[in-house]
Protein backbone atom coordinates (compact mmCIF):
# COMPACT_ATOMS: atom_id res chain seq x y z
CA UNK A 1 0.00 0.00 0.00
CA UNK A 2 1.34 3.19 -1.00
CA UNK A 3 1.69 6.40 1.60
CA UNK A 4 -0.51 9.14 -0.25
CA UNK A 5 3.34 11.08 -1.31
CA UNK A 6 4.12 8.12 -2.67
CA UNK A 7 0.98 7.77 -4.77
CA UNK A 8 1.49 11.19 -6.13
CA UNK A 9 5.06 10.02 -6.96
CA UNK A 10 4.08 7.97 -8.92
CA UNK A 11 1.64 9.63 -11.23
CA UNK A 12 4.92 11.72 -11.61
CA UNK A 13 6.85 9.11 -12.84
CA UNK A 14 4.54 7.38 -14.81
CA UNK A 15 3.75 11.06 -16.90
CA UNK A 16 7.48 11.13 -17.81
CA UNK A 17 8.35 7.31 -17.87
CA UNK A 18 5.91 4.72 -17.76
CA UNK A 19 3.18 6.45 -19.73
CA UNK A 20 6.11 7.11 -22.71
CA UNK A 21 7.24 3.79 -21.95
CA UNK A 22 3.63 1.50 -22.41
CA UNK A 23 3.13 3.48 -25.54
CA UNK A 24 6.07 2.99 -26.99
CA UNK A 25 6.92 -0.59 -26.69
CA UNK A 26 5.29 -4.27 -25.71
CA UNK A 27 6.36 -5.71 -22.72
CA UNK A 28 8.81 -7.95 -23.76
CA UNK A 29 10.42 -4.72 -24.84
CA UNK A 30 10.87 -3.41 -21.19
CA UNK A 31 13.01 -5.89 -20.83
CA UNK A 32 15.32 -5.50 -24.32
CA UNK A 33 13.72 -8.39 -26.18
CA UNK A 34 14.26 -8.27 -29.94
CA UNK A 35 11.46 -6.94 -31.95
CA UNK A 36 10.87 -9.00 -34.97
CA UNK A 37 8.98 -7.21 -38.00
CA UNK A 38 5.30 -9.30 -38.22
CA UNK A 39 3.62 -10.17 -41.70
CA UNK A 40 0.74 -7.72 -40.80
CA UNK A 41 3.44 -5.24 -39.90
CA UNK A 42 5.45 -5.80 -43.63
CA UNK A 43 2.05 -5.43 -45.35
CA UNK A 44 1.73 -2.08 -43.92
CA UNK A 45 4.81 -1.09 -44.36
CA UNK A 46 4.73 -1.56 -47.66
CA UNK A 47 1.80 0.73 -48.24
CA UNK A 48 2.57 3.80 -46.05
CA UNK A 49 6.27 3.52 -47.80
CA UNK A 50 3.61 4.77 -50.90
CA UNK A 51 2.19 7.01 -48.44
CA UNK A 52 4.83 8.49 -46.70
CA UNK A 53 6.84 10.14 -49.73
CA UNK A 54 5.16 13.14 -50.50
CA UNK A 55 5.01 13.83 -46.44
CA UNK A 56 9.28 13.04 -44.89
CA UNK A 57 11.64 15.76 -45.53
CA UNK A 58 15.01 13.81 -45.77
CA UNK A 59 16.58 10.58 -47.13
CA UNK A 60 16.70 8.91 -43.80
CA UNK A 61 12.99 9.32 -42.66
CA UNK A 62 12.42 7.38 -46.31
CA UNK A 63 13.96 4.12 -44.75
CA UNK A 64 11.87 1.14 -43.96
CA UNK A 65 13.16 0.84 -40.30
CA UNK A 66 12.10 4.69 -40.01
CA UNK A 67 8.72 3.96 -41.54
CA UNK A 68 8.11 1.17 -39.57
CA UNK A 69 8.81 3.33 -36.59
CA UNK A 70 5.76 5.32 -37.62
CA UNK A 71 3.51 1.82 -38.24
CA UNK A 72 3.97 0.52 -35.56
CA UNK A 73 3.45 3.32 -32.86
CA UNK A 74 -0.02 4.02 -34.72
CA UNK A 75 -0.67 0.31 -34.26
CA UNK A 76 -1.14 -0.45 -38.10
CA UNK A 77 -3.20 2.48 -38.05
CA UNK A 78 -2.39 3.59 -41.84
CA UNK A 79 -4.28 6.98 -41.88
CA UNK A 80 -3.47 7.87 -38.30
CA UNK A 81 0.34 7.03 -38.70
CA UNK A 82 0.37 9.90 -42.17
CA UNK A 83 -1.72 12.35 -39.94
CA UNK A 84 1.29 11.90 -37.18
CA UNK A 85 3.98 12.11 -39.34
CA UNK A 86 2.74 14.98 -41.43
CA UNK A 87 2.31 16.84 -37.65
CA UNK A 88 5.94 15.77 -36.89
CA UNK A 89 7.41 16.91 -40.10
CA UNK A 90 5.50 20.42 -39.76
CA UNK A 91 6.72 20.61 -36.01
CA UNK A 92 10.31 19.66 -37.41
CA UNK A 93 10.68 22.47 -39.39
CA UNK A 94 8.78 24.99 -37.04
CA UNK A 95 11.13 23.97 -34.07
CA UNK A 96 14.61 23.71 -36.58
CA UNK A 97 14.80 19.73 -35.19
CA UNK A 98 17.53 19.21 -38.24
CA UNK A 99 19.99 21.52 -36.49
CA UNK A 100 19.41 21.33 -32.93
CA UNK A 101 21.74 18.77 -32.26
CA UNK A 102 24.44 21.54 -32.93
CA UNK A 103 22.38 24.26 -31.48
CA UNK A 104 24.97 25.97 -29.30
CA UNK A 105 22.50 27.32 -26.27
CA UNK A 106 21.67 22.86 -26.26
CA UNK A 107 25.03 22.48 -25.71
CA UNK A 108 25.13 25.34 -22.80
CA UNK A 109 22.16 23.28 -21.62
CA UNK A 110 23.90 19.89 -21.60
CA UNK A 111 26.77 20.87 -19.26
CA UNK A 112 23.95 21.86 -16.57
CA UNK A 113 22.34 19.18 -17.08
CA UNK A 114 24.21 16.37 -18.90
CA UNK A 115 22.99 13.01 -20.26
CA UNK A 116 25.59 9.65 -21.24
CA UNK A 117 24.88 8.61 -24.92
CA UNK A 118 28.01 5.84 -25.42
CA UNK A 119 26.85 2.84 -24.46
CA UNK A 120 24.72 0.15 -26.52
CA UNK A 121 22.17 -2.81 -25.49
CA UNK A 122 22.86 -6.36 -26.26
CA UNK A 123 21.11 -5.73 -29.61
CA UNK A 124 23.27 -2.76 -30.36
CA UNK A 125 20.56 -0.11 -29.35
CA UNK A 126 22.48 3.25 -28.24
CA UNK A 127 21.20 3.62 -24.43
CA UNK A 128 20.38 7.38 -23.32
CA UNK A 129 21.03 7.65 -19.72
CA UNK A 130 20.59 10.93 -17.58
CA UNK A 131 19.71 11.52 -13.73
CA UNK A 132 16.03 13.70 -14.04
CA UNK A 133 15.91 12.99 -10.19
CA UNK A 134 18.26 15.96 -9.59
CA UNK A 135 17.28 18.10 -11.77
CA UNK A 136 15.18 21.40 -10.42
CA UNK A 137 11.82 21.88 -12.52
CA UNK A 138 10.51 24.13 -10.43
CA UNK A 139 13.72 26.25 -10.34
CA UNK A 140 13.66 26.62 -14.14
CA UNK A 141 10.00 27.19 -13.75
CA UNK A 142 9.76 30.00 -11.60
CA UNK A 143 13.17 31.39 -14.11
CA UNK A 144 10.95 31.37 -17.01
CA UNK A 145 13.03 28.67 -18.58
CA UNK A 146 10.16 26.17 -19.16
CA UNK A 147 10.74 27.02 -23.26
CA UNK A 148 13.96 25.95 -23.20
CA UNK A 149 14.20 23.08 -20.82
CA UNK A 150 11.54 20.93 -22.71
CA UNK A 151 12.95 21.76 -26.09
CA UNK A 152 16.54 20.50 -24.57
CA UNK A 153 14.85 17.13 -23.69
CA UNK A 154 13.71 16.77 -27.53
CA UNK A 155 17.72 17.41 -28.07
CA UNK A 156 18.29 14.11 -25.58
CA UNK A 157 16.06 12.27 -27.84
CA UNK A 158 17.10 13.64 -31.20
CA UNK A 159 20.76 13.02 -30.51
CA UNK A 160 19.90 9.23 -29.83
CA UNK A 161 17.73 9.63 -32.93
CA UNK A 162 20.99 10.65 -34.63
CA UNK A 163 23.31 8.16 -32.89
CA UNK A 164 20.78 5.27 -34.19
CA UNK A 165 21.44 6.58 -37.48
CA UNK A 166 24.93 6.81 -37.12
CA UNK A 167 24.98 3.22 -36.03
CA UNK A 168 23.48 1.63 -38.92
CA UNK A 169 26.06 3.72 -41.12
CA UNK A 170 28.88 2.43 -39.20
CA UNK A 171 28.23 -1.08 -38.25
CA UNK A 172 25.76 -1.72 -41.43
CA UNK A 173 22.66 -3.03 -39.13
CA UNK A 174 19.62 -1.35 -39.32
CA UNK A 175 19.20 -0.05 -36.06
CA UNK A 176 16.18 2.53 -35.94
CA UNK A 177 15.65 2.69 -31.77
CA UNK A 178 17.28 3.95 -28.67
CA UNK A 179 16.90 2.72 -24.78
CA UNK A 180 16.28 5.83 -22.08
CA UNK A 181 17.46 5.10 -18.72
CA UNK A 182 16.12 7.78 -16.14
CA UNK A 183 17.82 7.45 -13.05
CA UNK A 184 15.05 9.53 -10.55
CA UNK A 185 17.24 8.80 -7.35
CA UNK A 186 17.27 11.79 -6.28
CA UNK A 187 13.23 12.97 -6.94
CA UNK A 188 11.13 15.22 -4.45
CA UNK A 189 7.53 16.66 -5.38
CA UNK A 190 9.28 20.27 -4.19
CA UNK A 191 11.51 19.99 -7.38
CA UNK A 192 9.67 18.01 -9.63
CA UNK A 193 6.03 17.59 -9.17
CA UNK A 194 4.98 21.41 -8.30
CA UNK A 195 2.56 22.96 -9.75
CA UNK A 196 4.38 24.82 -12.15
CA UNK A 197 6.51 21.74 -12.76
CA UNK A 198 3.05 19.95 -14.63
CA UNK A 199 3.00 22.01 -17.95
CA UNK A 200 6.41 21.56 -18.33
CA UNK A 201 5.72 17.84 -18.46
CA UNK A 202 3.03 17.66 -19.74
CA UNK A 203 5.10 19.63 -22.80
CA UNK A 204 7.97 16.85 -22.60
CA UNK A 205 5.61 13.80 -22.66
CA UNK A 206 3.58 15.46 -25.81
CA UNK A 207 6.55 16.17 -27.89
CA UNK A 208 7.92 12.49 -26.90
CA UNK A 209 4.45 11.12 -27.64
CA UNK A 210 4.20 13.13 -31.21
CA UNK A 211 7.43 12.93 -32.11
CA UNK A 212 9.69 10.19 -30.69
CA UNK A 213 6.99 7.44 -29.28
CA UNK A 214 7.70 4.58 -31.91
CA UNK A 215 11.64 5.01 -31.35
CA UNK A 216 12.44 3.79 -28.04
CA UNK A 217 12.76 0.40 -27.66
CA UNK A 218 12.97 0.25 -23.73
CA UNK A 219 12.16 2.90 -21.00
CA UNK A 220 13.54 2.19 -17.60
CA UNK A 221 13.22 4.39 -14.36
CA UNK A 222 15.71 2.95 -11.52
CA UNK A 223 15.45 4.16 -8.15
CA UNK A 224 12.19 3.98 -7.78
CA UNK A 225 9.78 3.50 -5.63
CA UNK A 226 7.57 0.87 -6.81
CA UNK A 227 4.56 -1.61 -7.12
CA UNK A 228 4.56 -2.57 -10.74
CA UNK A 229 6.87 -3.42 -13.47
CA UNK A 230 9.95 -1.12 -14.47
CA UNK A 231 10.08 0.89 -11.80
CA UNK A 232 13.13 -0.16 -9.88
CA UNK A 233 14.10 0.43 -6.47
CA UNK A 234 17.54 1.33 -5.06
CA UNK A 235 18.34 -2.11 -4.40
CA UNK A 236 21.93 -2.81 -6.71
CA UNK A 237 21.18 -6.18 -6.93
CA UNK A 238 18.07 -5.70 -8.36
CA UNK A 239 19.13 -3.28 -10.73
CA UNK A 240 21.97 -5.72 -11.78
CA UNK A 241 19.78 -8.05 -12.49
CA UNK A 242 16.99 -6.19 -14.76
CA UNK A 243 19.59 -4.29 -16.22
CA UNK A 244 21.85 -7.62 -16.52
CA UNK A 245 18.99 -8.79 -19.66
CA UNK A 246 19.26 -5.99 -21.49
CA UNK A 247 22.53 -4.76 -21.39
CA UNK A 248 26.37 -6.38 -21.36
CA UNK A 249 28.46 -5.68 -18.39
CA UNK A 250 31.15 -3.88 -20.54
CA UNK A 251 28.33 -1.60 -21.62
CA UNK A 252 27.05 -1.25 -18.07
CA UNK A 253 27.80 2.24 -15.68
CA UNK A 254 29.75 0.76 -12.23
CA UNK A 255 26.85 2.50 -10.99
CA UNK A 256 24.62 -0.07 -11.60
CA UNK A 257 26.55 -2.81 -11.28
CA UNK A 258 28.66 -3.10 -14.28
CA UNK A 259 31.83 -2.80 -15.64
CA UNK A 260 31.45 0.62 -18.14
CA UNK A 261 33.59 3.70 -16.00
CA UNK A 262 31.51 6.42 -17.66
Amino acid sequence: MFHPKSKLKLVIYLTVGLTLNFKSSNCENLFGSASPVTEKELVALRKFKEIAKTVVQHDYQREDSYLLNWVRASELNLDHAKRRLEKSMSWRKENSIDTLVNNPEMKKMEKKYPFLLNTVDKHGHPVLEFNSGRWDIRKVALAGKSEIFTLYWVYMFESAATKTRNLTASTGKQISEFVVIVDVGGFSLRSQGCLACLPILGRITSDYENNYAGFVHSFILPNATRNSVNLLSSDPEEIKQVFGKIINDDQLRRHYGGKHSR
